[in-house]
């Protein structure tokens, strides 16, 4: 049976953040080893990740979501730092920290409940962290910690409307995982 790597998502466009995200790149190379997301067109929001899933179940999942996956996401989200996620004291993660409001909470909390009604998720995961991801990282230099303070806060909030839900699979490549929509055929 052939299995997908998939999670909902939310692809993410902005002229702002295509700049911010050249200008991370460009300002961190001294302060590390990072594996920066491929492309500017693959940044986006995780709702939730699945893992593998059958294509079978990913076929439920689309029905279950269809009303979510056909319409705009009434949600403008504002990005006002960078930050990093760590495992063991370690960063693992860099990301761009999405300001949680009340509507981008509620929304999560509403996938969170349809897909555990429906039997794709065992609980309703309390904590959501809204970020988009940027870059892995492999390795640290004691520089890694200066550029982030100076992004921690941006002088000017991004702001990104325009958003829709999407079955996303991650193909893992060499060069880093490739981020597509999924349209399924019925």
């Amino acid at each position: 049976m052939t299995q997908r790597r998939v999670f909902l998502g939310s692809f993410v466009r902005s002229p702002a953040l295509t700049e911010l995200f050249t200008d991370l790149q460009q300002k961190f190379t001294s302060a590390g080893d990072f594996k920066w997301t491929r492309t500017v067109d693959n940044l986006h929001l995780t709702w939730h990740f699945f893992g593998a899933m059958p294509e079978k179940q990913i076929h439920e999942l689309q029905k279950v979501l269809t009303p979510f996956l056909s319409e705009e996401i009434p949600i403008m989200l504002e990005i006002e730092g960078v930050a990093y996620f760590q495992k063991k004291g370690k960063p693992t993660i860099l990301y761009a920290k999405l300001r949680p409001n009340k509507a981008l909470v509620a929304y999560y909390e509403k996938l969170q409940t349809v897909l555990f009604s429906h039997g794709f998720i065992s609980e309703i995961k309390p904590e959501f962290v809204p970020h988009i991801t940027l870059a892995r990282i492999k390795k640290v230099k004691p520089e890694f910690y200066d550029c982030i303070a100076t992004y921690r806060h941006l002088p000017e909030k991004i702001i990104i409307d325009h958003l829709k839900l999407s079955i996303i699979e991650s193909v893992l490549e060499r060069q880093g995982a490739l981020y597509q929509a999924l349209v399924i055929d019925k």
